[in-house]
């Protein structure tokens, strides 16, 4: 082999000798842990969304059990039910709404 020859040898081994060791480099990281997709955010429960569903149950004759539904929640009338309270509260008016 001519000395050319050998110098092109050279450094395709060392290119080589380069490459793989990236490569080595990379396989050897710490994985990344995936992260969970952030939770999808729960749309906002408004006063006149539980104000609708409550007259609704009202009106199909479930006018006491609306009230203790308020008063389960500390108030007399809707306006005094704290707004966090919301959601707890229309799903107990439709569990009330599915019972008869």
């Amino acid at each position: 082999m001519s000395e050319n020859n050998l110098k092109k040898v050279d450094e395709l081994v060392v290119d080589l000798i380069e490459k793989l060791t990236d490569l080595h480099e990379k396989l050897n990281q710490p994985k990344k842990e995936k992260q969970a997709p952030a939770p999808e955010p729960k749309p906002e429960i408004k006063l006149e969304d539980v104000r609708h569903v409550l007259a609704e149950i009202a009106r199909d004759g479930k006018a006491e059990e609306v009230r203790k539904l308020l008063a389960k929640h500390n108030a007399k009338r809707l306006s005094e039910v704290k707004p966090e309270e919301y959601a707890t509260l229309l799903e107990e008016a439709k569990d009330l709404s599915n019972a008869g």
